[in-house]
């Protein structure tokens, strides 16, 4: 009884260590390290803005605070957008 045979092209039985090598390496970056590298850069981005946000509102809150009238929209659109931050990521 005989087993699988695996038979490769001519370019693949003279160079097979490299091609193996460039293969699994490829495999390697494409799925682990760019999409790991995405997230990192996604989770960046949305920690600035998160920053930026509360920064915002807590600015507004201090003007708001000593009288300064800011208008009721900008107040309906920040508790808009603190519902939403609150949905996204909980402090």
């Amino acid at each position: 009884m005989d087993g699988c045979v695996a038979e490769f092209a001519d370019v693949v039985q003279r160079f097979a260590n490299a091609y193996f090598t460039v293969y699994y390496m490829s495999r390697v970056v494409v799925a682990n390290v760019v999409p790991c590298s995405l997230l990192v850069v996604f989770h960046v981005s949305l920690t600035s803005t998160m920053v930026v946000a509360r920064r915002r509102r807590r600015e507004m809150a201090l003007r708001r605070g000593r009288g300064h009238g800011v208008h009721d929209r900008q107040w309906r659109r920040l508790g808009d957008v603190v519902a939403t931050t609150m949905l996204l990521a909980p402090p």
